[in-house]
């Protein structure tokens, strides 16, 4: 059995179409609540607020790249050793 690039990327397509948007939509807004701590008058305060929402922002990048890669990276290390 061949490896099949069209249905590993039909699923990726249906799950950035479906979820994709949600995802980004509670990253945006939670990046948001964190980095409107920059107007605080506390230092350590708005240094935490630009930090998280760094750390959220980078971690749905890394996640909606890296992520998929892994997926597909499974589907053809499964094909090529014969399991299921």
């Amino acid at each position: 059995e061949l490896y099949d690039k069209s249905a590993s990327a039909d699923r990726l397509k249906y799950v950035y179409k479906h979820a994709g948007l949600a995802c980004l939509a509670t990253t945006s807004t939670t990046a948001a609540s964190f980095l409107a701590n920059l107007a605080s008058v506390l230092l350590a305060l708005r240094e935490f607020g630009f930090f998280m929402g760094v750390c959220i922002l980078a971690a749905f990048l890394l996640l909606s790249i890296g992520f998929p890669a892994a997926l597909v990276l499974r589907d053809r290390m499964r094909c090529c050793s014969g399991r299921r």
